[in-house]
Order: structure tokens, then sequence, then C-alpha cells
């Protein structure tokens, strides 16, 4: 299923692509140039940590490895969690004590500054280039580029359905 994904580029560009050197822009002719890089933003409950809300779950197996490796690549990481106050506080001490301290994340629950500076704003919806969340449906894709709404259809049926079957609180 992964080889007949067609990646789809958003109606904006928000940096260079993965392995690139990163682009440099200015907002305007006077500006001071701002370094864009490839952002990704990463869910939280369910892909960093087993769920188990309120409480933090136990590690993902692989999580931390996963986060090793995008800071090798240089990559901006956006921790992009719906947990606000003391649960944000408990999931960002919960990774400061696997060596991912705030400090290391380019935002959390936000769009990277440089972003927001070069589209001159921030948005509800926070700026990346690629979304890891367990929750996400992919995009499947027909060989023209268009959506495949059929797959799609399917997926969302799928995911309803062991929605409708799981224990609440999960």
């Amino acid at each position: 299923m992964l080889d007949s994904l067609v990646p789809i580029r958003a109606t904006f560009d928000l940096g260079s692509p993965p392995g690139d050197v990163p682009e440099v822009t200015a907002a305007a002719a006077d500006a001071k140039p701002r370094e864009v890089r490839f952002c990704v933003a990463i869910d939280f409950d369910g892909c960093l940590a087993r769920k188990a809300w309120p409480a933090v779950g136990e590690e993902m197996p692989g999580a931390m490895e996963f986060l090793r490796w995008l800071d090798e690549r240089g990559w901006w990481r956006v921790l992009w969690t719906c947990r606000e106050g003391d649960r944000l506080k408990a999931a960002l001490d919960w990774l400061a004590d696997r060596t991912y301290p705030p400090e290391w994340w380019t935002a959390i629950n936000a769009t990277p500054q440089p972003i927001t500076d070069q589209y001159d704003g921030d948005s509800r919806k926070a700026g990346y280039h690629a979304l890891v969340d367990d929750l996400a449906v992919g995009f499947p894709a027909k060989s023209d580029g268009t959506p495949d709404w059929q797959r799609i259809k399917a997926e969302l049926e799928e995911r309803a359905a062991a929605w409708r079957s799981a224990p609440r609180g999960e």
C-alpha cells in the first residue's frame, strides 16, 4: 500500500525538500534571511508513548530511535499534541527523562517561528512538511496525483468501526 501513495505538495512551499541544503528566504528585500528546514510534526499519545490518557503511557517501541533519526538529519521537530497545562508538562518531563527536553523541540504545539515570519503570521494549524500521528489517514492517490477517495473512505470506515468497538477512555 505504501508504494501506491503519491506525495502531494502543499499549495505553498515551507522550505527545501529533505536532504537538500536548507533554503534561505527573505520576507522583503531589506529583511534578514530566515532559514527554513524540513519540518516534521509528531503526535505524543499513540506515537511516542502508548495511550494512557490522562497519564503518560509506556514508551512506544522505536520512538526514541525515531527522534534520534530526525535529529541526525537536522530536521525541525514539532511536538504536536492535544495536551496542555499539567498534562503537557507531564509529557515534556517524560520526554526530558529520555534526553528530549523542551529545548530540543523546534516548537511545541506551534509553528516554528521562521515559518510564521515567512508567511506573516500563524494559524491554528501548525505549519509542517510531514505529520506523524497514529490517527492520521494516509493520502492514497491515483497515478495522476488525484485523491483516491474510495480508499480514503474505506480507511475511515475501518477506523470508525474500530473506534465504535473500543472501550471508552482509550
